[in-house]
């Protein structure tokens, strides 16, 4: 057997367990435990913009979100939630100026940066300016959230499906 497949076979288990999936009672829903595992949506989660707005006691880490860390090194970031024709809820994130351009206010270039599976546009942005492709790209840069896409759907009562 491929190791990929067996790995994954491991990952979805361990993520089975952890959501402490109960067959029965989730028949009719079985992939909502694994996606509130893997997506949390707890509403004790706090938005933490700046390191110093929140007390960290666990190894003295403080964990930011997309605009904190742009902004942490002097980059002007929004965000911004679309709605689509068909119903789909977006959120875009975008780098629209660099500290280290003088003039900030000429016409540029749109980038658009999409992630991978799992991931989110933190992952654009996380190891520092002139380092992570964000930032380097930082003219006119949007990123599109394709997790928080579940996590919107999932304060939805209804799901609008796409239709062609």
């Amino acid at each position: 057997m491929d190791m990929k497949f067996i790995f994954i076979i491991l990952m979805l288990s361990k993520a089975l367990v952890d959501a402490k999936l109960n067959f029965w009672r989730d028949f009719a829903s079985p992939w909502k435990p694994i996606i509130n595992y893997l997506f949390l949506n707890d509403p004790g989660l706090i938005r933490v913009r700046k390191s110093i707005e929140v007390k960290t006691e666990i190894n003295n880490v403080t964990t930011l979100d997309f605009i904190g860390l742009v902004e942490r090194y002097n980059y002007s970031a929004e965000e911004h939630y679309v709605t689509t024709e068909d119903g789909y809820n977006l959120v875009i994130h975008r780098i629209s100026g660099s500290p280290l351009i003088i003039n900030n206010q000429r016409k540029k270039k749109v980038v658009f940066f999409q992630h991978g599976l799992f991931c989110s546009s933190d992952s654009w942005v996380t190891i520092g300016p002139n380092k992570d492709l964000g930032t380097w790209q930082s003219n006119n840069v949007l990123l599109l959230i394709r997790f928080k896409i579940i996590l919107l759907f999932k304060q939805q009562s209804k799901i609008t499906k796409y239709k062609k």
